[in-house]
């Protein structure tokens, strides 16, 4: 492939180019210029007319520079000439980022000190991004020992707080926010509903017979627990109310617990304003009460900020990790 330098007044725009550039966009390429130099040419046809290339051209402008490398397509059609232009724009919005090893590759980055907004993602997005994924041994099961934490012991994990203790009860909140007034809840409480591991088993449907159990195969020695007995509380207000500041709340519940859900968020003062609807891409293997859909409402207090959700059901993929305090039940 034949590349020369050409003046940037000799590289023309393409008139109907549907392609919108915008002013980011155009800044995002001139910074990429100017720290790894013009590495991908203009491509122009026989007229020099820009055929790939009208983001480069604006951001070589924007940059003060007199030429910029072209490559001349010479013998398309005009038919192909469109298609072209479409086809390089369209083309690349197929493809797909592996997020854990985009992940692994700006971890990398970062060591090197290099500005990561050369990489186009805005900070938001590369903090996300770096939060994202295990660090070497991170993820290595250590040796199990003699339990350390307490009652009332307090973790400080960066910026986490974690407690041992109980939501339902003021000192504890207080405790694990440290005067801090966060005016947004998000939270996926226990949903009062039961969880049996070995029904399989009782009923003769793990293919080994009931004397068997399946779940026996993998567990942990001298854990005997396949249940969730404790787990008979759906209306966590009671702990909601110990957060005053609280202005705006997203509430996980099961729909068979939905009613008294909602009167517990009304009954400190919140006013319900949409249901929204968790819509899972894999299934749970459990019985009916984690199988369907889960929903959450979105409740907010009289007169404080809305969001304006314009759709009820959400594909909730990958979530990134915040700052938080978190208070163990």
């Amino acid at each position: 492939m034949h590349v020369e330098d050409w003046p940037l007044d000799r590289i023309i725009p393409y008139a109907g180019n549907p392609r919108k550039r915008s002013k980011k966009a155009v800044a995002k390429v001139a910074a990429s210029i100017r720290e790894f130099g013009p590495r991908q040419p203009i491509v122009v046809d026989e007229a020099g007319v820009i055929l790939v290339g009208h983001t480069r051209r604006d951001a070589a402008a924007q940059l003060g520079m007199a030429t910029f490398p072209v490559h001349q397509a010479l013998g398309l059609t005009e038919a192909q000439k469109i298609a072209y232009r479409i086809a390089d724009n369209r083309t690349n919005e197929e493809t797909e980022w592996d997020d854990d090893l985009f992940a692994i590759e700006l971890k990398a980055l970062d060591g090197f000190k290099l500005d990561l907004s050369l990489t186009g993602f805005d900070l938001r997005q590369v903090t996300s991004y770096l939060r994202m994924g295990a660090q070497p041994g991170e993820d290595d099961v250590p040796e199990a020992g003699e339990p350390i934490t307490r009652p009332g012991d307090l973790w400080v994990l960066g910026d986490h707080r974690l407690l041992c203790g109980d939501c339902t009860n003021a000192e504890c909140v207080a405790a694990v926010l440290d005067g801090a007034k966060p005016l947004l809840l998000v939270t996926d409480p226990p949903y009062g509903v039961p969880l049996d591991n070995e029904w399989r088993d009782r009923a003769g449907l793990n293919g080994c017979g009931p004397a068997e159990a399946s779940y026996m195969k993998h567990r942990t020695e001298g854990h005997r627990e396949t249940s969730i007995s404790g787990d008979t509380r759906a209306d966590w207000s009671a702990a909601f109310a110990l957060v005053p500041s609280l202005e705006v709340a997203y509430v996980w519940h099961a729909t068979s617990h939905m009613v008294e859900v909602v009167q517990g968020i009304e009954r400190i003062g919140f006013e319900l304003r949409q249901q929204l609807i968790w819509f899972k891409t894999t299934a749970a293997i459990s019985r009916s009460a984690y199988r369907g859909e889960l929903r959450w409402r979105y409740a907010s207090r009289p007169g404080a900020p809305s969001a304006s959700h314009t759709s009820e059901l959400y594909r909730l993929l990958r979530r990134a990790s915040a700052p938080r305090a978190t208070c163990g039940l």
